[in-house]
């Protein structure tokens, strides 16, 4: 499903520090004229290495920039624990769709954590009719079941976010909706054909859980050392 950007506190680029190239990590280099003998041995292999096909997934879903728009490929995610409020026409059904994801995101961003608050909250959730969206949030495009946008400050760590839910549709693409908005929000910003469980999958579905390379990726976003604003080079050399 389409998703619509509403890029506020737009970033200042400061010179160098979107894409600007940085080590990889260390590595050892042996020419093809220096072979070492043949020990019978088999080279050791880094056991905290990430499978390319993860990593692939990462780059093409968290540091690819925006789905529209112009913005800097560069990682963005929260520094900070996120708050949750949830207001309008939801259901019983829906309050438990949204503990299971809040539960399952805790377990995937530890040890940042994802809070349901009253009110107040850095995301706001907001069940409603889809003819009200353009009048709770003046950057949405008509057609959408679901939105949600982002706030993110000069440094690319992300604010805010407002999701929008149509309360007109079923239970399960509701619950669908929520987990891939509040999940998209948390900086996983592109959709992808690649793998037809994920919730970034881009054709509609109503996958109600995480494929094995969501849950791969999204801690990997969340990784302590992976910092806002770190170019797509800088975030895959860390788990290469």
């Amino acid at each position: 499903m389409k998703k619509y950007m509403l890029y506020c506190l737009i970033a200042l680029i400061v010179a160098g520090c979107a894409g600007a190239p940085a080590p990889s990590g260390a590595r050892t280099v042996q020419s093809a004229g220096a072979a070492k003998p043949d020990t019978g041995t088999a080279p050791i292999e880094d056991e905290n290495a990430v499978d390319d096909e993860v990593l692939d997934y990462l780059e093409e879903v968290a540091l690819s920039g925006f789905e529209f728009g112009e913005a800097p490929e560069v990682a963005y995610k929260w520094t900070h624990d996120i708050d949750v409020s949830v207001s309008g026409a939801l259901t019983q059904a829906d309050r438990t769709v949204i503990d299971d994801v809040i539960a399952d995101l805790n377990d995937l961003i530890a040890p940042r954590r994802v809070n349901l608050v009253p009110d107040g909250g850095d995301v706001t959730v907001w069940y409603g009719p889809s003819e009200e969206f353009s009048n709770r949030l003046s950057s949405y495009t008509p057609g959408n079941l679901g939105y949600f946008s982002i706030r993110f400050g000069r440094d690319y760590s992300i604010q805010s976010a407002t999701i929008l839910i149509a309360s007109e549709i079923d239970v399960a693409a509701r619950a669908h909706l929520l987990r891939e908005e509040l999940t998209q929000s948390l900086g996983f910003f592109q959709d992808s054909r690649q793998d037809p469980l994920s919730i970034f999958q881009q054709k509609w579905t109503l996958t109600q859980d995480y494929s094995e390379l969501d849950r791969a990726i999204i801690p990997l976003l969340y990784d302590a050392r992976v910092k806002p604003g770190m170019s797509p080079k800088q975030v895959i050399g860390i788990f290469s």
